[in-house]
């Protein structure tokens, strides 16, 4: 009689653990995720939808500046990994972003600040895309290659 009262015990205390495949607890790991990262500490971040595969879970993450207007957001598909009773943001999906990098053959949209002379122009007090960093005059980049190293683009 005794396992039996035990076995009941189990099963109504097995019944109360909460289940983690839900968009609230990918909200918070993604939440978790971007106050500990410095340089997303000034974006607002919100789980738009959530795919989940085992210890592993799919989220699209709608990204904007914060107090900016949520129709600007910015989707971004970050993986999650199941870790100890919670999720954990492991970071944004590689391939996903690949593809992203790949649109427009590496340039920026039409009508995207700096694209091209009919885009906009940079918000005031952003620095000219020339003076950044290994940038040339022209906003390309310059390579710092070792002197005996070949031309880019040289046949080898």
């Amino acid at each position: 009689m005794k396992w039996i009262a035990v076995a009941f015990a189990g099963l109504i205390l097995g019944s109360c653990v909460k289940s983690i495949d839900n968009q609230e607890a990918a909200q918070k790991a993604v939440d978790e995720y971007f106050s500990r990262k410095a340089e997303l500490r000034t974006m607002s971040a919100r789980v738009q939808n959530v795919i989940f595969r085992g210890t592993e879970a799919d989220a699209t993450v709608m990204v904007t500046g914060k107090g900016a207007d949520p129709s600007t957001a910015i989707p971004i598909p970050y993986v999650l990994e199941r870790k100890s009773g919670g999720w954990e943001v492991k970071g944004p999906s590689k391939s996903a972003m690949a593809g992203h990098a790949a649109q427009n053959n590496g340039q920026m949209p039409p009508g995207h600040p700096g694209a091209d002379a009919g885009g906009q122009a940079m918000p005031p007090g952003h620095p000219a895309t020339g003076n950044a960093p290994g940038a040339e005059k022209d906003g390309s980049q310059k390579l710092n290659l070792p002197p005996d190293h070949p031309p880019v683009g040289a046949a080898k």
